[in-house]
């Protein structure tokens, strides 16, 4: 198998990352942790009517809870970084 030149890896770094911030910034409702077990992990939860919905973020990492905490800012950039992956790809 080839390797990919330093250009290319460096281009899919960087568009892995801006989905992973799409992922995050396209969630809507109050982030929550709950504990399962000895683990934790981050649920946006919303309510829907009468119901109460939990959708699934992530489990409970440093880059997950970097991300919750820039969620306005990923949110606000939503345009700008749907245009740098589109350059990437």
């Amino acid at each position: 198998m080839k390797s990919l030149s330093s250009v290319a890896l460096s281009a899919y770094t960087d568009l892995v990352r801006l989905l992973r911030d799409d992922q995050i910034a396209d969630i809507f409702g109050t982030p929550t942790r709950k504990m399962r077990g000895s683990k934790s992990y981050w649920y946006a939860v919303k309510r829907i009517g009468r119901e109460t919905r939990f959708v699934y973020i992530g489990e409970d990492s440093a880059e997950v809870r970097a991300q919750i905490d820039r969620l306005e800012e990923l949110r606000a950039t939503a345009k700008d970084r749907q245009t740098e992956r589109a350059r990437l790809v």
